[in-house]
């Protein structure tokens, strides 16, 4: 949650039915403070929008009389499709997230060369035997779970501080976080696979986290027989130490750079580290193939800890993270906030999982423009607030560059609450995508008094839903 949105926090003033509709639930509450937009016993359907309140509770001007053919014809003219029967069963997801043989099989190929070519929606091959996110905890961590290689390690050290010079953790060693520590002035911190980094507890100034400074590089290279692990104390390296929705229990990983973003200066500070000028948590600037480092078979596990007045730490943050950085075959499981969170930047990403996390599970916000594939979410019953919180503004609202990444084959599954919020001018794309299990579908805010993320759909064509399918959304 980003405290500084709460004063956005607004009451649907019209929906505007595409023609799918159900009746809301009055006890419906996830939890989620922030997620009440809908809450006015206005119908759901597939899109809706909204108009936002200024502080007084007034309508920031009046959608157009058009506002529900735009929309339905945008649904239906993208080649997207509402309840075409998918074999998923949200009481058994880990058992049916991969569709049945010739279920969401019309994936159109992407235009962008980044991206693979697949021929197929959502992020798992309909009727495979097996899928890629099989070394995670969530999928009982089937390759190291069951394979060969075994954590042992045979010392332990406390890392506290900054590091400011080239840096190796090995995994023979056990590595426990005591504090925030910074990678920074030019260093190079290398992990190697098979390592487990443990976040002590501590609230407020006291959490631990790895932060990656804008002048600091990672590289964190796991495999899926022996992924780098970051996890709470008292967790093992295969995740049978804690519950699967403990979290809360240390901070988290964030990685800042010098992409640019549309805040008004470079020197922002990114959210869940204290404004302290002991902290170098600066980010942003002008170089979109900025390089953080590399990140890939990363498990960030039972994180998000409160560092005051309800801020809690990301499982993964992104702060201007350039394209330059490598970053694919992450999972973020139980964290208390969102699952990844980008401001600004461009760094791309690929098989991302996160799950059952406490807030929303991919946020986007301050001008993000990457791209992604392959990502994945699965909410618990009864946890959890949007699949997607994807917002523009911050200070910068209304400035460019706007929040517009593409996103191809996603798998969102939530628990009957929220689906995906574009906001505060906010754009970007979803294609080849599974929807499932949410009671509302997806928002998009309007307002004239600037530029909205309305505007990115109606007139800018920036905000796309294409070729995705809706299963059991806005019953």
């Amino acid at each position: 949650m980003k405290t500084t949105l709460l004063k956005f926090t607004t009451t649907l003033l019209l929906a505007v039915i595409i023609g799918f509709t159900a009746c809301e639930d009055p006890n419906d509450n996830n939890g989620d403070d922030d997620n009440d937009d809908n809450n006015n016993g206005a119908t759901f359907e597939m899109i809706t929008a909204y108009v936002e309140e200024d502080d007084q509770g007034n309508p920031i001007g009046e959608l157009p009389d058009d506002a529900e053919t735009q929309m339905e014809d945008h649904f239906n003219n993208n080649d997207n499709e509402k309840d075409p029967g998918l074999s998923l069963d949200f009481d058994d997801i880990l058992n049916t997230i991969i569709p049945a043989s010739g279920e969401a099989e019309n994936g159109v190929a992407p235009s962008d060369s980044w991206f693979q070519n697949v021929s197929y929606q959502g992020a798992f091959e309909p009727g495979a035997s097996s899928n890629w996110a099989s070394w995670t905890l969530t999928f009982g961590m089937q390759d190291y779970k069951n394979g060969s290689y075994t954590y042992n390690p045979t010392d332990t050290t406390v890392i506290a501080g900054n590091i400011t010079s080239n840096t190796t953790w090995s995994n023979t060693t056990l590595y426990k976080l005591d504090g925030f520590v910074f990678v920074t002035e030019g260093a190079t911190l290398i992990i190697e696979e098979g390592t487990m980094i443990q976040g002590l507890p501590g609230q407020q100034t006291d959490a631990s986290a790895l932060i990656i400074a804008k002048d600091g590089t990672i590289m964190a290279e796991g495999t899926a027989e022996k992924p780098i692990v970051f996890t709470a104390e008292n967790d093992t390296y295969i995740g049978d130490g804690l519950s699967e929705l403990a979290n809360g229990k240390w901070g988290g990983l964030i990685v800042l750079g010098a992409a640019p973003n549309n805040n008004p200066t470079n020197d922002y500070r990114v959210e869940g580290i204290p404004d302290d000028p002991a902290y170098p948590a600066e980010y942003g600037g002008t170089d979109e193939a900025d390089n953080s480092g590399v990140l890939s078979y990363i498990s960030i596990r039972h994180g998000g800890t409160d560092i005051g007045a309800g801020n809690e730490i990301n499982g993964l943050t992104f702060g201007s993270a350039g394209n330059g950085t490598t970053v694919d075959h992450i999972e973020v499981i139980a964290n208390k906030d969102d699952g990844v969170e980008w401001f600004g930047g461009t760094v791309n990403t690929s098989h991302l999982l996160t799950a059952y996390c406490g807030d929303d599970s991919y946020d986007y916000d301050e001008g993000f423009q990457g791209k992604g594939q392959f990502w994945v979410t699965i909410q618990a019953a009864g946890t959890g607030g949007r699949l997607g919180e994807h917002d523009s503004g911050g200070d910068g609202e209304g400035n460019p560059p706007y929040s517009r990444p593409v996103i191809y084959n996603a798998t969102y599954v939530g628990n009957g609450g929220d689906l995906i919020t574009f906001r505060d001018d906010a754009g970007g794309t979803y294609a080849n995508s599974i929807f499932f299990n949410t009671d509302e579908g997806i928002e998009i805010e309007y307002r004239d008094d600037k530029h909205c993320s309305w505007d990115q759909f109606e007139t800018e064509e920036n905000l796309v839903i294409k070729n995705s399918v809706f299963q059991d959304i806005a019953k």
